[in-house]
């Protein structure tokens, strides 16, 4: 699954790791405490996503 996506996350520390598979979307790794539910809801509304797994570390600052 091939989409272009834009989340207006600037200056990520470190990486986002997605896996897709059959759908489904497993995040995962350390992202701001804000922009976490942003990006989960975001990935949410790609068409084709049938489920979103929150592996997600906030990070607060």
């Amino acid at each position: 699954m091939s989409a272009p996506a834009d989340f207006g996350l600037r200056g990520c520390a470190e990486p986002v790791e997605v896996t897709v598979r059959n759908g489904v979307v497993d995040v995962s790794g350390r992202m701001a405490e804000a922009d976490g539910p942003r990006l989960l809801a975001e990935v949410e509304n790609i068409d084709d996503v049938t489920e979103v797994i929150d592996h997600l570390n906030p990070v607060r600052g």
